[in-house]
């Protein structure tokens, strides 16, 4: 079974926002956390389902990207 490694990289204090639980958030590479969110859904992880309705920050070109893909249609 392949192993997931998940890299955190934490914000310096100088940069960092003031204090707030909602808006605390944290910056991580979609390379990073695609193959760990592969494997929790293939396994039936309980905690992937906690955060399911969550919302996520993309970039806007990201968004563009995503909505063109849910509009195409699978060719026959």
């Amino acid at each position: 079974m392949a192993t997931c490694h998940l890299r955190l990289f934490p914000q310096a204090e100088q940069d960092a926002p003031p204090s707030s639980e909602q808006d605390a958030s944290v910056s991580i590479r979609l390379s990073d956390l695609f193959p760990l969110l592969r494997h929790a859904v293939k396994a039936n992880y309980a905690w992937i389902k906690d955060f399911e309705d969550d919302e996520i920050r993309v970039t806007p070109d990201f968004y563009d990207v995503v909505r063109a893909f849910t509009g195409l249609r699978p060719s026959a």
